[in-house]
């Protein structure tokens, strides 16, 4: 490999509720969602680029690390969400 090259590989992560019921309806709970994704890709050095959150589902785009990216995503809970 060149010694001036860049490597980017994104990756479109999603995640879905259980059966794809709407949970996710309110607004304070989409942004605390948001923030504790955020907060995981921070402490394992992960790029978060942008996240979406449908009352079913959630789509997060993230820089590619070139190590394990989803070991550090544990199964979000339900009680995380206040």
């Amino acid at each position: 490999m060149p010694r001036h090259s860049l490597k980017i590989c994104w990756l479109h992560i999603i995640w879905s509720t259980k059966d794809r019921t709407p949970f996710f309806h309110n607004k304070k709970k989409c942004v605390q969602v948001i923030e504790i994704i955020k907060n995981i890709c921070l402490d394992n050095n992960i790029y978060f680029k942008i996240g979406h959150i449908n009352p079913e589902h959630i789509h997060i785009l993230v820089d590619f690390p070139g190590q394990e990216v989803m070991l550090p995503f544990p199964y979000l809970k339900v009680s995380w969400i206040k």
